[in-house]
């Protein structure tokens, strides 16, 4: 069944290559599509599904 997940990555730069190396691949025979967090509606401030781009503390895990 499809499905989603959310990754964070540490740094940007990161994140937007695999965007760009992922998006549209065919992985375990499904193409899968790859892209940034969009802001979620109803939040004041803007804020990402998930805090897509959320601090995180140096000893985060």
């Amino acid at each position: 069944p499809p499905g989603f997940a959310f990754i964070v990555y540490k740094h940007a730069d990161d994140a937007e290559r695999a965007v760009e190396e992922l998006d549209g691949r065919t992985i375990c025979g499904r193409r899968v599509r790859v892209e940034h967090a969009r802001p979620t509606g109803g939040k004041k401030g803007g804020s990402f599904g998930r805090g897509y781009l959320r601090q995180r503390s140096p000893g985060y895990r």
